[in-house]
């Protein structure tokens, strides 16, 4: 059992850690400074993998295509709280 726990505990870090870099890419996005900077590309190359595909979903959606910012971050980032709290709740109760 405590074999799951530290899996649980490196998961809940690991999806701690594809926040920050979410929350940095958004950041360098707006800035102009930073779009075409090293860690903007390294943020994008972290991330695109698994923001592309929830991109793609939304788009069939025809008030996403119209709207001016990028949900998918948005629906990314709820999911990763959300899995972060699934994890910790079932690290509380196992």
């Amino acid at each position: 059992m405590d074999f799951i726990k530290v899996i649980a505990y490196t998961l809940i870090y690991l999806l701690s850690l594809f926040e920050i870099v979410l929350i940095v890419r958004a950041i360098c996005s707006w800035a102009p400074y930073f779009r075409e900077s090293k860690v903007n590309r390294i943020a994008t190359a972290i991330t695109e993998p698994i923001v592309a595909p929830i991109r793609n979903l939304l788009m069939r959606i025809s008030f996403v295509r119209r709207c001016p910012i990028d949900l998918s971050f948005i629906v990314l980032y709820l999911f990763i709280g959300m899995a972060s709290s699934v994890l910790s709740a079932f690290v509380v109760y196992a």
